[in-house]
């Protein structure tokens, strides 16, 4: 259950979320050079899925139990 939500704008919620993703696999740097192209259009469909479903909602981590 979420107990607080961080108060986000749109534009925070995504820059968050970009950061997540990326740290998450491979720098975007490091992808880019590794992929090139391919790698910007894996990256672009992984956050437009993210964003269009929903998937991921920022909350504030001091409201999280350990």
């Amino acid at each position: 259950m979420l107990k607080t939500m961080i108060k986000m704008t749109q534009e925070e919620i995504e820059t968050h979320l970009l950061g997540v993703v990326t740290s998450q696999y491979f720098s975007l740097k490091a992808s880019l050079k590794q992929y090139g192209s391919m790698g910007e259009t894996a990256i672009t469909k992984e956050l437009i899925q993210l964003y269009d479903m929903e998937t991921y909602i920022p909350i504030d981590p001091d409201a999280m139990t350990p």
